[in-house]
């Protein structure tokens, strides 16, 4: 679980911020589909964001929020550095974005008065300068009167469709081995749809807030082919849609097939060699120790990193906590996945194994505090799947953003691995990562 520090949890009720792109949760193309020529107006204001918040002392804080309209009403999903995932109402105004939240935290109770405002921003490209929106603002407490201003962005998902797709099954159709052969080198997509010995290229592929879209020739219930729509969404290694024709639909699933680099230790029982304090001192000067071949936390103390970043990976680990223990094991230093004392309680997303804030799982696994416990994790792109004591408890599921404690809000980017320690004793043992290999163009396209 994530805890505030430096100002309470503010539970941000927030914002928004604007973009030519309706950003929708996972978006893979950067071009604005838009009218970026159009006036700042409400649907700018729609979809995710990521918040980069300048406090007094010139810290820079990262933050997140969604901005949805429900019957003509805002309402703000926001995360802020610290704390969990909360929802709000918002107002918008003449391009001008206007909210207060509530804090209540070390007694700092108040009111924190947010303001910003809709505006362009040029942006050179290797095509062509465009334009998009972002929001500046300012927030003010009402106690100290202390200004922090923010900048938000709109918050771009990219997703690679490169890969070999093996389709297990055509809804509707009879059993054969068919898979989608996709190919992208820079912004140019090519791919081709194997149907047993068949094999038909794909029309004019492409990928739009990461569903690929193409047209191809297939057979459906009739012998002679015909063209059919192809829509799927790209969740990490998955690919969910259809292949559509008038009223006919034909759902599938396929999975891409994925390789994988040696294993690393990442803790061996018996050196710190991967690791560093958050703040990039040498882990020696933090309150870890290596206790009976496990890392462990004794008290309350300080966060530590791998020296590596990562991007897609599978991490295998084990862990220990005490009685009303908490910690957390951070992907690519952005995603907690919670480590607590949670058995025999009500599931929340701050149960054991979920993505705090974010994603609840499905099932108690956790064991009784005391007990090592195993956690086993995957992350392809934003995707996550999360096994707790060899239980699947959370299968493929996007994580819409960051959480609180991440070091970065930069979706895209490697990152690595980080142990919570500041706020009970933990252990850890038998720390493994399994880096992925990119997907690999497929030879094949003849």
């Amino acid at each position: 679980m994530s805890r505030n520090h430096l100002v309470p949890i503010w539970i941000l009720a927030l914002i928004m911020v604007s973009t030519g792109w309706k950003v929708t949760s996972a978006q893979e193309d950067d071009t604005p589909t838009e009218d970026t020529q159009a006036a700042p107006g409400l649907p700018q204001l729609l979809g995710n964001w990521n918040i980069l918040l300048t406090d007094t002392a010139q810290n820079t804080l990262h933050c997140w929020l969604g901005i949805t309209e429900i019957d003509g009403n805002l309402t703000a999903r926001f995360n802020a550095w610290s704390g969990g995932l909360h929802q709000v109402p918002a107002e918008y105004k003449d391009g001008n974005i206007s909210f207060a939240i509530q804090t209540r935290n070390k007694g700092r109770d108040g009111t924190d008065y947010w303001v910003g405002t809709l505006k362009r921003e040029e942006r050179q490209g290797p095509r062509a300068n465009r334009t998009i929106y972002i929001i500046e603002g300012t927030t003010r407490f009402e106690q100290d009167d202390q200004v922090r201003s923010w900048t938000a962005r709109p918050q771009v998902i990219r997703v690679n469709p490169t890969g070999t797709w093996s389709i297990d099954s055509i809804e509707g159709l009879p059993q054969a081995e068919r898979k989608l052969l996709i190919k992208r080198e820079g912004r140019q997509i090519t791919g081709r749809f194997i149907d047993n010995s068949r094999s038909e290229t794909l029309e004019n592929p492409r990928v739009r807030r990461g569903e690929l879209v193409a047209t191809v020739p297939m057979r459906g219930t009739d012998q002679e082919p015909t063209p059919h729509t192809l829509r799927a969404t790209i969740k990490g290694d998955v690919l969910e849609g259809a292949f559509i024709a008038g009223k006919q639909r034909y759902a599938f699933t396929a999975r891409r097939d994925r390789q994988w680099e040696t294993p690393i230790e990442l803790f061996n029982g018996q050196n710190l060699d991967h690791w560093i304090m958050n703040t990039g001192q040498d882990i020696r000067e933090s309150a870890w120790q290596i206790v009976d071949g496990a890392l462990c936390m004794p008290k309350v103390g300080e966060n530590i990193m791998t020296k590596q970043k990562y991007d897609d990976f599978k991490i295998d680990l084990e862990f220990k906590v005490p009685e009303k223990g908490n910690s957390g094991v951070y992907l690519r230093g952005r995603h907690e996945v919670q480590i607590s004392d949670s058995l025999g309680k009500p599931l929340n997303p701050g149960s054991c194994g979920a993505i705090y804030g974010r994603i609840t799982p499905t099932t108690d696994a956790c064991k009784a505090h005391g007990e090592w416990q195993r956690l086993e994790v995957t992350l392809i792109s934003m995707y996550v799947t999360v096994k707790l004591n060899e239980q699947t408890i959370i299968d493929n599921i996007l994580i819409e953003g960051m959480t609180g404690g991440a070091l970065d809000n930069d979706d895209n980017a490697p990152g690595p691995i980080y142990l919570q320690g500041n706020h009970s004793p933990v252990c850890y043992r038998n720390i493994r990562i399994t880096p992925a290999k990119a997907p690999v163009a497929p030879e094949d396209f003849k």
